[in-house]
Parts: structure tokens; C-alpha cells; sequence
């Protein structure tokens, strides 16, 4: 079911980062943008507003409480205090990390808050494997899938078809050879994640790859407690991923739905998805186009993390999508910070859909700016590209990087700042259409090619 909503869902929850928010979207359709509240399919957690509520005070709470022992453990020491207040600095946090010292001490910062985050929240849900993956894709893909996550409650079993942390995926494949085409194929996640892999093969740094693949199995193969499945459905930031996720296919699926009705073939069109992740929203748009047609475009997956793209794998082989795709692991991002150049991924393709949904937040303004230059670019005339990016008046900002864990310092980002990046990068802002979604976590941007 779809609606038009008239409001912000979390009004209730937090009033003042609505108003704020209504006030950027009112802002923005005075200066003549096509701004909406989007019409996404209704999440099933709003069926519950009190369950919402409930979640939102508590994680508040404890927030707090986090907020608390945060404050005391950077007291005792300047250096922490130091790295902690650089951290949404991107530029500055990267020249810092080049220095050994730097590096030993981020890594005891996070163990230190990671052993108060595990005391407050995490230890309570039973949801440790949880905290290991923070900061990667497969916990994105378990907010996706949190309706139909299956637990024991109260010695019987709970509803859903998901037993493990990792919803849909059983990590039985991670030492598998990679199947698809792409520059992985015939190498498994072991092998590219082995601390003996040469530098020049796609990998994550030899000093935290057991670590990874450790990770990655033990959350893949955690049981459901209800406290667990309660958060993921019902926190601000689970309703913003799979709004995200909702509004991305939706405009993708009709983007190309037009185009083959124009009279383009479906198999002759090609996307592409920059760091994609698990790729959920990219892989249920060509699962809902094959339904429909009987044909879908070829689609080119690019990541850094093998973990994350072997699920994507997995995912693409349950929907019959395996020939579709094309994986390819490369750092996003050279020793210098500079973007990858996209071209040595599409070897002279040009593209009809290009999206980066997960990835604006972590990208600075110069960088956000050449990734916009360079989608357009790759796109051939009417070609869309979709971004998205949370937004700076979104409600419980602070949970993600705070209680959560999320490891990567996160850019949020205003209606207004997110068009002026894209003007930066040559496009008219009377092109863009803007959708900030129900929660007002996230603003969805989209645009075609001239």
C-alpha cells in the first residue's frame, strides 16, 4: 500500500527536528524545487506507533547514558579527546591516520566505547555480533529484513523466516569461489581477506582481516532475541534504511519501466551501483522488472568489501539474477582520497541508472562533487542518477555514531547543502527532484542526463 503523507512520521517522537525539517522543505519549494514528503510504501512498524515511541525513548536513555561514560573516558585522556573531536573532519581524520600512534589510539578509543556500548545496549538484546559489524553492509541488510527476522520468545517460536542476525544470508558461502563475472571470479572472501593476499589484489589492510571474516561468520550465524528484532524494526534509523531502500527501487523500477515502454529493451541497459553493499534495492528493482517483462539490465556491483559483495551474490542467485550481474571489488578511494575513476570499471559502457544510495554521508563535499561529475558523466542522455544522503535536522541523529557504533564519521547534510554539492557539479537545481522520506532520516535525490 502507498500514501501520501502529509506529515513526518516521527513528529510525535521528536517535534522540534520535524519542524526543522518542515521548515528546509517549505524553504526549498519557495525557491521553486520539486521538493515532497515521498509517497514510499508505508513501513509495517507504523502499524505500532507505540512500539516506535518506546524504542525511541529508551534508545534516548541509554544514549545518555552512553553520552555519560563517552565524556569520562575522553577526560582521561586528551589524546582520545583529540581524536574524538577530529573525527567528522574527514580530510583532517585521514592525515591524522597516516600516524602509527594515531592508529594504536583510535583502536583503543573504540574498543574502550565499544565495551560501554556493549554494557548499555548491546549486552541487554544479546545482540554483541551485532556491534562487530557496525559500520558494514550485512547489518544494513538485517534492518532490511527486520519484519520477517524469527526469535524464541518465551520458549516458543516467534514469527518469521529469518533465524540468524544476517536475515536472508547463512554465511555458508564465504569460502565458496565467487561465481558471477566481475574481477573476484574464481576467488572466495577467505582468499582476498588473507593477510598473505598481495596489496595490488582488492582486500581490506592485513591487520584487521581475520577480524572481519571472523565477524561476519558469528553475526551470519547469531540466533534473534525479541530485544534485538524490537530495536531493528522499530528504531528511527531502521525506518530510514528501508525507506531508502523503498524509495530508490520505486524510482529505478520506474525510471526503466518508461524507457521500455519508449522502446528500449530492458536487456540492453545497464546500471551501475557505487558502494553498493549487499545492493538490495538495485537487485529488487531488476526482480520486479524480470517479473514483469521477462528481461531486466545487466547490473555492475562496485564495492571495496568482498564480505558485503558476496552477498550480494547470494542474494542475486535466490532471485535468478546470477547472469546479471557483474561484481567488482575495488577501494572506492585512492592512498591519496581521491575517487576511483569509474571508467576503469566501465571500460567505455555507458550507463541508463547509475546509484549511490548508502554512500553520500561518508563522502566530503570535493568528493561528493567529483562522484556527481563523474555519474552524469557515465550516463547516456535521460539516463538517471539516484543519491541520497541523512539529513541534518533528522530525528536521533546522535544514535548512530553514538550508541549504535557506527564507525565512520557521518556527513549529515541539509535539503539546502544537498543541492548546492549538485550545483557545484553542473546541474541545474530546477532538475532535481527531492524526496525526503516519511521518518525524515533521509533525503533522496534524483536527476536525468541531458
Amino acid at each position: 500500500m502507498t500514501t501520501t503523507v502529509a506529515e513526518l512520521r516521527l513528529a510525535a517522537c521528536d517535534a522540534a527536528s520535524s519542524q526543522r525539517l518542515l521548515a528546509e522543505i517549505e524553504d526549498a519549494r519557495q525557491q521553486g524545487l520539486d521538493v515532497t514528503i515521498a509517497a514510499v510504501t508505508l513501513d509495517h512498524a507504523y502499524a505500532s506507533p507505540e512500539a516506535i515511541t518506546a524504542v525511541y525513548v529508551d534508545l534516548a536513555e541509554r544514549g545518555r547514558s552512553f553520552l555519560n561514560a563517552r565524556a569520562s573516558i575522553l577526560q582521561r585522556n586528551p589524546l582520545w579527546a583529540l581524536i574524538h573531536r577530529t573525527s567528522e573532519r574527514p580530510r583532517l581524520s585521514r592525515t591524522l591516520a597516516k600516524l602509527a600512534f594515531i592508529r594504536r589510539s583510535r583502536r583503543a578509543l573504540k574498543t574502550q566505547l565499544d565495551a560501554e556500548r556493549n554494557r548499555i545496549l548491546y549486552t541487554d538484546i544479546a545482540a554483541t555480533p551485532w556491534l562487530g559489524q557496525c559500520g558494514r553492509a550485512l547489518a544494513l541488510l538485517t534492518i532490511a529484513a527486520a519484519h520477517d527476522l524469527h526469535c524464541e520468545a518465551e520458549g516458543a517460536p516467534g514469527p518469521g523466516q529469518h533465524a540468524g542476525m544476517g536475515g536472508p544470508l547463512t554465511g555458508a558461502n564465504l569460502h565458496a569461489p565467487f561465481t558471477a563475472a566481475g574481477n573476484m571470479t574464481g576467488m572466495s572472501v577467505a582468499t582476498l581477506l588473507s593477510p598473505s593476499t598481495p596489496t595490488s589484489t582488492p582486500t581490506t589492510s592485513n591487520a584487521t582481516v581475520p577480524r572481519h571474516l571472523s565477524d561476519a561468520q558469528a553475526f551470519l550465524d547469531a540466533p534473534i532475541t525479541e530485544g534485538f528484532r524490537h530495536i531493528v524494526r522499530y528504531c528511527s534509523d531502521s525506518l530510514g534504511i528501508r525507506e531508502r531502500k523503498e524509495a530508490v527501487n520505486d524510482l529505478i523500477t520506474a525510471h526503466l519501466r518508461q524507457r521500455h515502454h519508449d522502446g528500449q529493451g530492458l536487456d540492453a541497459m545497464t546500471m551501475l551501483s557505487v558502494g553498493c553493499g549487499t545492493a538490495l534495492p538495485v537487485l529488487e528493482a531488476m526482480r520486479s522488472l524480470h517479473k514483469a517483462y521477462g528481461q531486466c539490465p545487466r547490473l555492475i556491483l562496485l564495492d571495496q568489501d568482498p564480505v558485503a559483495l558476496k552477498a550480494a551474490e547470494e542474494l542475486a542467485a535466490r532471485m535468478g539474477l546470477e547472469e546479471r550481474i557483474e561484481l567488482q571489488c575495488h577501494n572506492l578511494f585512492t592512498p591519496r582520497g581521491k575517487l576511483l575513476n569509474l571508467d576503469h570499471v566501465l571500460n567505455g559502457r555507458t550507463l541508463d541508472v547509475v546509484e549511490d544510495s548508502g554512500l553520500r554521508e561518508y563522502l566530503p563535499d570535493s568528493i561528493y562533487v567529483d562522484l556527481t561529475r563523474a555519474s552524469m558523466r557515465a550516463l547516456k542522455p535521460g539516463g538517471l542518477m539516484v543519491t541520497s544522503n541523512m539529513n541534518a535536522n533528522r530525528p536521533q541523529k546522535e544514535f548512530l555514531c553514538g550508541l549504535m557504533g557506527w564507525p565512520i564519521p557521518v556527513l549529515h547534510r541539509t535539503i539546502a547543502q544537498g543541492v548546492r554539492l549538485h550545483e557545484r557539479a553542473g546541474i541545474d537545481a530546477q532538475r532535481l527532484r527531492i524526496q525526503v522520506l516519511p521518518s525524515g532520516v533521509y533525503t533522496v535525490f534524483s536527476t536525468t542526463a541531458e
